[in-house]
């Protein structure tokens, strides 16, 4: 069965291809509304130009990276019933012994902002034990540590040759799951955040609609391929 794994993981990748780039597009009108509302969202903005000015030209934060890739692998393993042991973290590089693996632990790190959701956590402690917590500090560093995942998952996708990519099904596969799964934890983020905000239902239904008409078109284009063949 295994040996089937990889040429079915390409062929879910290659259809789900059209998808991730309408969602792509899609994010970018959301950045749009993001900066049109700025107002409102000051705060998540200036979390993350101060990480990119800091990673550019003061630190890169790649140890803290490092240990939020790890904790990805480690949580999910656990999640799927695995044991985790003799976790390693570096400068650079980490590493991280579990029982077994699957494309959903390899590629957990590209795919789940693990310190997002330790400052929601955090927040949530905090709230509810009555903790004065300033909600303007929360989003700044919601902005700061979902820049930081991008960074590094682009940085991963782009720049360096990821043994955990390779593994989990390929690039075609892992680049499609990894652009889905962090468009639609992002964008739940953020509606959390700033509720009515974003049109979200529409960009689902136009990424939908535009997915449908991609395969529909593609379709007549072969059948249209066929009877010319046949004709001949």
């Amino acid at each position: 069965m295994k040996k089937f794994s990889k040429p079915l993981k390409l062929i879910i990748g290659v259809l789900l291809l059209p998808t991730t780039v309408f969602i792509f597009l899609s994010c970018a009108n959301i950045l749009w509304i993001l900066l049109k509302n700025y107002k409102s969202t000051f705060y998540l903005l200036l979390g993350g130009l101060i990480y990119l000015f800091l990673h550019k030209f003061v630190y890169k934060f790649s140890r803290l990276y490092v240990v939020a890739h790890e904790a990805a692998h480690a949580i999910v393993a656990l999640l799927c019933g695995h044991k985790v042991s003799d976790m390693k973290i570096g400068e650079e590089s980490g590493s991280v012994k579990v029982s077994g693996v699957n494309a959903f632990i390899l590629l957990a790190p590209y795919a789940m902002p693990v310190m997002v959701f330790c400052i929601i956590f955090i927040y949530l402690i905090c709230s509810l034990f009555s903790l004065s917590v300033d909600g303007r500090i929360f989003i700044f560093m919601f902005g700061f540590f979902i820049t930081h995942h991008l960074a590094y998952t682009y940085k991963a996708l782009t720049e360096t040759e990821q043994s955990d990519i390779k593994t989990a099904g390929g690039s075609i596969f892992s680049f499609s799951v990894i652009v889905l799964a962090n468009a639609v934890i992002i964008v739940l983020l953020l509606e959390l955040l700033f509720p009515g905000m974003l049109p979200i239902w529409r960009f689902a239904g136009d990424v939908f609609a535009k997915t449908v008409k991609f395969w529909a078109d593609a379709a007549k284009y072969f059948y249209d391929c066929i009877i010319w063949i046949m004709r001949k």
